[in-house]
């Protein structure tokens, strides 16, 4: 117990950590789903993209 109200800070500040990591995660989960892109431009152009009809140099 003593550990735990040693570290309250870090604790807390862990968590809230954690939950802005979770929520951007769920973003880019739900925004995947909906077909959008993390860049915002279309990806027949991106040599990364495994959907792209180009050739990667």
């Amino acid at each position: 117990m003593e550990w735990i109200v040693a570290n309250m800070g870090t604790i807390a500040v862990s968590m809230v950590l954690l939950l802005i990591v979770g929520g951007i995660l769920l973003s880019f989960k739900r925004d995947r789903e909906k077909g959008r892109s993390s860049c915002g431009c279309g990806c027949g152009h991106c040599s990364g993209c495994a959907g792209s009809d180009t050739k990667s140099r």
